[in-house]
């Protein structure tokens, strides 16, 4: 490649990069703020957030194995402009997601104790039931945001694989605003809000990802862009052969994210048996 060619391709790059890489950090930042806002209620309140939090990116973490491999097939069929495939993967990413996020929404929202006992195993009664009194709290009303979350995570993989990828960033931040500033008002009770504390941290959650699913499927609806016009009749099209095709490469990917999660997950059981100061020492240096 001659040097204007090779300028040429990484623009390109990093013009898809650089937003996919910053979408990620505004992602990121969600159970950060989380964490740095509910730090002043307590050892107790921080810890069950940062229990909660580690749940959601493990569910998050076997969400991207499956969708960025789903995202793969995605861009290959926007090269070769075949758009009634583009719109069959979509449509199993929704599947998959939604799959994903209320198979982790019912263990988490109706099992709530169970998932804190997984973290929370210190020698101090006192400490592991004021930490399952919190964590209850949290769970009982975020397990409500990874429908949301599965639903805009899914549309933002189709955005990035079809090149279009200002448009999440924008709503990634915007999501992340609306995040801080609703645990502003409702963790402390600002501005005649209710104070909830630990409930208010999850209520911002859910609301600031709601809000953004609902951005991000009202600009597909409104959308000119052909591959947004989604043919869901596309789904009786959807073959055992075309699935185990696609099977075949997002698999091993999402297998190997899972594990990763599980890795990450089974850190912070191992800390749970020292104390709650350990579990949020540790959730505030990740």
């Amino acid at each position: 490649m001659t040097t204007e060619e090779n300028q040429v391709f990484y623009k390109k790059v990093l013009k898809i990069a650089i937003p996919i890489a910053l979408a990620q950090l505004m992602n990121s930042l969600l159970s950060v703020i989380d964490t740095f806002m509910v730090s002043d209620l307590g050892d107790f309140p921080l810890a069950a957030v940062a229990i909660g939090s580690n749940f959601g990116f493990f569910m998050i973490m076997v969400m991207f194995g499956f969708l960025s491999g789903l995202g793969i097939f995605i861009a290959q069929y926007w090269g070769s402009k075949e758009i009634e495939k583009i719109h069959r993967v979509f449509i199993l990413a929704l599947i998959i997601g939604i799959t994903i996020s209320g198979v982790f929404f019912i263990v988490v929202h109706f099992f709530p104790q169970l998932i804190i006992s997984l973290y929370n195993n210190g020698d101090n009664l006192m400490e592991r039931q004021q930490i399952e009194f919190y964590g209850v709290k949290y769970l009982t009303i975020v397990s409500f945001a990874y429908i949301t979350m599965s639903i805009s995570f899914a549309i933002q993989m189709f955005m990035r694989s079809v090149q279009k990828v200002i448009f999440p960033q924008i709503i990634s931040v915007l999501t992340v605003l609306i995040n801080t500033g609703l645990n502003y008002l409702l963790i402390h009770g600002r501005f005649g809000f209710p104070e909830m504390g630990v409930e208010g941290a999850a209520t911002a959650t859910v609301i600031s990802s709601s809000i953004g699913m609902t951005i991000l499927i009202l600009y597909m609806v409104f959308s000119k862009y052909e591959v947004f016009k989604i043919k869901f009749s596309e789904f009786r099209n959807i073959t055992k052969e075309f699935v185990s095709m696609i099977a075949k490469k997002a698999a091993p990917v999402a297998i190997n994210e899972t594990i990763w999660g599980l890795g990450m997950s089974a850190y912070l059981m191992a800390i749970g048996f020292i104390s709650a100061g350990a579990i949020e020492n540790v959730q505030i240096s990740n």
